[in-house]
């Protein structure tokens, strides 16, 4: 099997992220990635403010992007797709990441890969190392957590890939998305800083 390359690119809430990744043999590898945080910009509010988020994303989506291919050293013409989020998530967001996906992919002339956000969370285990299926996931993303058993990588026409063993919504009041968005912060710089106890 040939080396396939694919530029992919994030935006469902907080974070603006690109990677490209390889799969040659059987094995993913990270070629580059970038991430650019909204944390700080969101504190104030206790939470993620989706309007806030969404421009974010369209303000900085195309130098993420380029930043990413730049280091991985690849021309958009080395590209054999772009993949994108294409939910669930922040409409806005999204909205971006898939507008700024499809536009590379038409003008590259690159096919455009719809990223389940949950299913891509569910297989990024798989990157870069040896995690066989079946195996139990805890997934916890936005204001949900599942506990999931990943059966294999679901085919196009098929949504038999995991079986979701348990779920739960979770709503959190004003303060205490406040207390968490601190927290965030201050692990940040702690880790900045060189001290990662929390």
């Amino acid at each position: 099997m040939s080396a396939v390359t694919i530029l992919g690119i994030e935006t469902s809430c907080d974070e603006t992220a690109a990677a490209v990744l390889r799969l040659e043999d059987g094995q993913a590898a990270i070629l580059s990635e970038t991430v650019r945080s909204q944390v700080e910009a969101h504190a104030p509010y206790g939470g993620v403010v989706p309007e806030i988020a969404a421009r974010a994303h369209a303000d900085i989506a195309d130098q993420v992007v380029a930043k990413t291919l730049e280091e991985s050293g690849l021309a958009l013409s080395d590209l054999d797709g772009v993949a994108a989020t294409s939910g669930p998530g922040l409409i806005g967001g999204v909205m971006v990441g898939m507008m700024t996906g499809k536009a590379i992919a038409l003008a590259a002339g690159k096919p455009f890969i719809p990223v389940n956000h949950l299913e891509g969370h569910a297989l990024s285990p798989r990157l870069g190392a040896d995690c066989p299926f079946p195996y139990l996931l805890l997934l916890v993303s936005g204001g949900h957590c599942q506990f999931i058993e990943m059966r294999r990588v679901r085919p196009s026409t098929s949504w038999q890939s995991f079986c979701i063993l348990a779920f739960r919504a979770v709503r959190r009041s004003r303060e205490q998305r406040r207390l968490a968005m601190q927290r965030a912060i201050n692990c940040r710089v702690r880790f900045s800083t060189g001290q990662a106890s929390t």
